[in-house]
């Protein structure tokens, strides 16, 4: 990649990452419509997909063209899918954006009483974000470290 550095999206985000973007009250992933307007329409069966597995990326450097079963292909070459019995979670996930200090943090201010659309406010992100991560939808309660003070 000549850019070795992801950009991170920083608008809406889908629950598994993905950046998103409404267009003439359309939304789109935010990747596909960069691709786009640097590259062309995206063909007819054809996906765009993400050399370096973040998908809140939208660098273009690290964004290809190719199908489905490519994509699919190129997720069990790197063993990121479930059918291997491997599954990451938390910082260990290839998509992850926090840490577990991070985590810990929100889950003591919510225990603490903040809202989560205060706690969005105060360590970023959405309040979607916050609420899954409290319930640990997102990252399982037992592997979070406690805090107790920041």
């Amino acid at each position: 990649m000549a850019n070795s550095s992801c950009v991170q999206w920083k608008g809406r985000k889908t629950s598994r990452g993905y950046g998103q973007i409404t267009i003439k009250g359309r939304t789109v992933y935010a990747h596909r419509r960069i691709f786009e307007l640097l590259y062309g329409p995206i063909p007819k069966g054809s996906v765009v997909m993400h050399k370096c597995d973040n998908p809140s990326c939208v660098n273009p450097d690290h964004l290809i063209l190719g199908t489905q079963v490519d994509n699919m292909r190129d997720m069990i070459a790197k063993k990121r899918s479930a059918y291997f019995g491997v599954r990451r979670y938390g910082e260990d996930h290839p998509a992850a954006l926090l840490r577990w200090t991070d985590v810990a943090w929100m889950r003591y201010l919510r225990a603490q009483g903040f809202t989560q659309q205060r706690i969005s406010e105060l360590v970023g992100g959405s309040r979607r974000n916050v609420a899954t991560v409290c319930s640990g939808r997102t990252w399982p309660k037992s592997m979070s470290t406690e805090v107790s003070h920041r």
